[in-house]
């Protein structure tokens, strides 16, 4: 595949994964609110047996969560949009020259060493997906999500070694990271920026204002 077509499937790719990140912003402040929190949970009249019902919840809250973390991090498959399968497309020497040379920066006149910045984004943020790609934590994720998704005793990775139950900060770690290193590529490559850490300040305020809200009216 020529450079030219590898680099504008990956920008395809790219704005599919920045809209999907882009949604999971209000689920991410939701999901803090009704686990890790506690506040919902503090401020809801229940009688003793809804603890069962409530931690049920989310337990299948983390599992959804889970399958939706994983799905950017799937094996490199052309027809889907994830970092791997950009990843397999952008690490080609003629799609980084053909960058370089089409990058919307470059237009800045004004900006000295436009172009090693750009060079310098474009190996950051690969560099930057290899080493969540290869993480123990990314691997424990996928694991539980192979494991509850095709009700498995065993996958195959624990049949080699010990691969620990991930804790829910961990996940929850691993979303942001995710969302952060789209966001990166977004900027590397399409030359446009997405605040994310701005949206989710703003999820966070309004999932809030709704759970507090909520548990309020159910007192």
């Amino acid at each position: 595949m020529e450079a030219s077509k590898r680099l504008e499937y990956a920008e395809r790719k790219i704005a599919r994964m920045l809209d999907s990140s882009v949604a999971d912003v209000i689920s991410f402040a939701n999901i803090e609110q009704l686990v890790l929190s506690g506040n919902v949970w503090k401020r809801l009249r229940r009688p003793p047996a809804a603890a069962l019902a409530f931690s049920a919840l989310q337990h299948d809250i983390m599992q959804f969560q889970v399958i939706k973390l994983s799905r950017y991090w799937d094996r490199v498959d052309l027809d889907a949009f994830n970092l791997p399968t950009v990843v397999y497309l952008l690490k080609n020497e003629g799609v980084e020259r053909e960058l370089i040379q089409r990058h919307p920066l470059l237009e800045e006149r004004h900006l000295i060493g436009r172009e090693q910045l750009v060079r310098r984004w474009f190996k950051s943020s690969l560099a930057s997906i290899a080493r969540i790609e290869n993480s123990q934590g990314l691997l424990e994720a996928q694991n539980l999500r192979h494991k509850f998704a095709h009700n498995l005793e065993l996958t195959s990775a624990e049949k080699d070694t010990f691969v620990a139950v991930p804790k829910v900060r961990n996940i929850l770690r691993l979303v942001r990271l995710t969302a952060v290193n789209i966001e990166r590529l977004n900027r590397c490559v399409r030359g446009s920026d997405f605040d994310w850490a701005g949206s989710l300040r703003i999820s966070r305020r309004e999932a809030n204002a709704f759970w507090l809200a909520e548990t309020a009216n159910g007192r």
